[in-house]
């Protein structure tokens, strides 16, 4: 454990990218687990990884998780615990010189949307954003090899045909998935790949594609 709960840009497991991939893991087992105690101890590790997708998902599942449960007494003082520590360690992600609020992922998203714009229907290739992004970044640390969206990644890297095809896909599974846990766990990481590249590490994008098969008839 790396003690740095009030420094900039880190956690208390690790500076760096390490943190964020925490984040989403404690996510995943906050939803999963069954038990209150458990449960609570996975939503301090979330807020101790300074993982801000780790947050916001949070804070979209939180209510209906708990309210799910009737554990409404332990959603008040959550969301209280919640809102005290982002307060008191806010320079952690939003004052920090290491990033900034949206990580650059608007800049990221314009990257995507003017590749698709340049060829739209077939796209430049899997695996070749680097390339798409690297002709349009102007500052030298706005360059990645991902959209930070998977949806986005798909359309600019396959094309249209191919996006709206895995666009179809995964609304047709979301809707007519059975409302289990697999459910919730499907759609929290649905929402973890909107606004992170989570989906390029293998153990995601493989239970990813489990929840998608469990989550259905």
């Amino acid at each position: 454990l790396k003690l740095g709960l009030f420094t900039d840009s880190n956690s208390l497991f690790y500076g760096g990218y390490t943190h964020l991939q925490l984040g989403n893991l404690f996510l995943l087992g906050s939803i999963a687990s069954s038990s209150i105690f458990l449960s609570s101890v996975f939503f301090m590790l979330i807020l101790l990884s300074y993982s801000r997708t780790a947050y916001i998902v949070l804070l979209l599942f939180l209510p209906l998780i708990l309210l799910s449960k009737k554990y409404k007494p332990i959603l008040v003082l959550s969301i209280l615990i919640t809102v005290f520590f982002l307060l008191a360690t806010s320079k952690n992600y939003l004052f920090t010189k290491g990033k900034t609020l949206l990580g650059n992922r608007d800049v990221y998203f314009s990257y995507a949307l003017s590749s698709i714009r340049e060829k739209p229907w077939f796209g430049i290739g899997p695996g070749n954003f680097y390339f798409a992004a690297s002709k349009r970044q102007v500052n030298f640390q706005q360059n990645t090899t991902t959209a930070h969206n998977i949806l986005l990644d798909v359309f600019t890297e396959n094309g249209i045909l191919a996006g709206v095809s895995f666009l179809a896909f995964l609304a047709l599974v979301l809707i007519r998935a059975k409302k289990t846990k697999n459910y919730y766990l499907l759609l929290a990481l649905t929402l973890v790949f909107m606004v992170d590249f989570s989906y390029h590490y293998l153990f995601f994008l493989l239970a990813y594609f489990i929840l998608l098969g469990t989550s259905t008839n």
